[in-house]
């Protein structure tokens, strides 16, 4: 701020009522300073706005600023503060025209109020260009891009400094959304990728920053214009079998095509296995059904339909012995499973039977009316659809098989000591096939055979079973393997009977094991004693197996050759 000398005025009124101040004398020139209010000098940047304040003093009290956007005239009667705004551009001083003026207006002086020098950095300027302005997007049935579309666009310098970076993006690059650094810092134009996911206009805007470090912005304009994805197509959707009965199961098989990510068949998902659904399903009632196959995309959704038909399920079951005095009556047992229109029984040799249709039932009594035996006879049901299901069941009118079991014509046990062996025989008369089997496994055929075992370790049941054209008889044998002495010098009895597949178990009279010293009653006759024999025979006292000698409870473990062990109580 420069001082300014005493200058002689005086003040005079308007008619306005404004007071004006009119020049007398002045012998000193105007002076000032204009500086930024809201930015320091060294701060501006391209296309800021500043706010410049003014300050002036001088001779007169009436002044006129002239500066790039017009002319301000103002009154005051000392230092006056002016405040504009003004858009910078390049390098440059910011100046103003001041200039005194008198009661009239007239320009008594003037004087040129200049700012500080500053630089105003340009921009990085740079355009945008895009390989294509107008591709076309896939879109799904909500009218969105599942996957998004990418291209090729150039950004270049419009400006003789190369561009080094791409810092800001509205879209996603291929390598980052932000911060990319350029390919070749040196150049002035790059070849970059960019995706897109949103259909209609897109506008590519980035902030870019040349290598002297200015910033700048450039965008383009590309449109994505929607391509409706197609929904998946069903190829052919099948059943199989296309007729069954109730109880039965159906492969129900959809053929697909296209962009699947499911498939339904009648609701429930299915097993989709490359282009392949399928689904398994067991029907539980009898008629014609529909079921509908249902493929499923990004693109929407497609069906398909396939009908089958289902019959009633049925069993037909006949006594095993029928009236040997024709004509006569028996009762069948029947099953219809799901709804029927109607059903019968026919068969040679007895009198047909209608039973009307309804709803299922199980084990229903049908009498039969029977001329002459044997015959087969056959239950057949028909649903709604005209679809039936067929049971048979074989009349046996005449004599069964005849058994000889062990040389007995009747159910029996025998009792075998175990480790010994035993042979099954048996002799079929009037049979056409004789199967035995043991413990429920078959191990023989043959109306006349017989089957032997070396080695008795457990009971085992055994059935003999022959059949003709009137049915099949049955002969059941029980073997009872029970425990036995063995000679088993010198051994131990939990070893020597495991070895044979068996149990060390007590004999009747409480002993496992037998010595020269321990010789139960039992015993007798079975075992020898090769060591010696001391005391008296009969003695037992829960005899029992150490090492290689055999002693009874409170006997003296003294290992003379007589309580070596002669036998063992093996048993299953």
């Amino acid at each position: 701020m420069l001082t300014l000398a005493a200058c002689s005025v005086r003040r005079v009124y308007n008619g306005d009522g404004n007071s004006n101040y009119s020049l007398t004398a002045c012998t000193s020139d105007m002076s000032g300073t204009l500086v930024p209010i809201n930015k320091a000098i060294t701060d501006i940047k391209m296309n800021d706005s500043i706010f410049w304040m003014a300050t002036v003093q001088g001779c007169t009290g009436r002044y006129s600023l002239t500066y790039a956007g017009g002319t301000l005239n103002f009154t005051s009667g000392g230092p006056s503060v002016f405040t504009k705004t003004y858009t910078t551009s390049g390098s440059q001083m910011e100046s103003v025209l001041v200039s005194s003026l008198d009661a009239n207006n007239n320009v008594i002086k003037t004087y040129t109020l200049q700012s500080a020098n500053f630089t105003v950095a340009q921009p990085a300027a740079c355009t945008v260009t895009a390989s294509a302005t107008n591709i076309s997007g896939t879109v799904d049935s909500l009218g969105q891009m599942p996957q998004p579309v990418s291209f090729g666009f150039t950004v270049a310098s419009t400006s003789s400094v190369s561009l080094n970076r791409v810092l800001k993006s509205n879209v996603a690059l291929a390598s980052s959304a932000l911060n990319v650094s350029l390919p070749d810092a040196a150049a002035l134009s790059h070849s970059l990728q960019v995706s897109l996911q949103t259909p209609g206009s897109n506008t590519l805007t980035f902030e870019v920053k040349d290598s002297a470090g200015n910033l700048g912005t450039c965008s383009s304009t590309v449109t994505i214009t929607p391509v409706a994805m197609s929904a998946p197509s069903i190829l052919s959707f099948s059943a199989n079998p296309t007729a069954l009965s109730v109880g039965n199961s159906v492969e129900l098989t959809a053929l697909v095509n296209g962009n699947v990510t499911s498939v339904e068949i009648d609701g429930v998902a299915a097993t989709l296995t490359g282009s392949t659904a399928k689904r398994t399903v067991s029907p539980s009632n009898s008629g014609t059904i529909t079921s509908t196959a249902k493929a499923t995309g990004p693109g929407g959704s497609t069906t398909s339909t396939v009908t089958y038909k289902v019959a009633p399920g049925c069993a037909l079951r006949l006594p095993a012995t029928t009236p040997t005095t024709l004509p006569g009556t028996f009762n069948a047992s029947v099953d219809i499973v799901g709804t029927f229109s109607g059903a019968y029984i026919v068969g040679y040799g007895i009198e047909s039977v209608v039973i009307f249709g309804g709803a299922g039932f199980t084990n229903k009594s049908v009498p039969i009316k029977l001329f002459s035996a044997p015959t087969t006879l056959s239950l057949y049901v028909y649903g709604s659809n005209n679809v039936g299901s067929r049971c048979d069941a074989q009349i046996a009118n005449g004599p069964l098989p005849t058994i000889i079991l062990q040389g007995a014509g009747t159910d029996s046990t025998i009792q075998v000591t175990a480790g010994s062996g035993y042979t099954v025989g048996w002799n079929a008369s009037g049979a056409t096939a004789c199967a035995l089997t043991r413990n429920g496994t078959n191990v023989a055929n043959g109306t006349v055979t017989t089957y032997t075992v070396l080695n008795a370790t457990a009971d085992t049941t055994y059935v003999v079973s022959c059949t003709n054209a009137y049915g099949t008889s049955q002969r059941t044998l029980n073997v009872d393997v029970v425990g036995g002495w063995f000679q088993a010098n010198k051994q131990n009895c939990p070893t020597f009977c495991q070895s044979k597949s068996l149990n060390n178990i007590l004999s009747p009279d409480s002993a496992r094991c037998a010595s020269g010293e321990v010789r139960p009653n039992s015993a007798r006759g079975i075992l020898t004693f090769p060591y010696g024999t001391w005391g008296e025979d009969g003695y037992t006292a829960s005899s029992s197996s150490s090492g290689n000698y055999c002693y009874g409870v409170g006997q003296n473990p003294d290992h003379d050759d007589s309580d070596y062990t002669v036998g063992c109580f093996c048993g299953p």
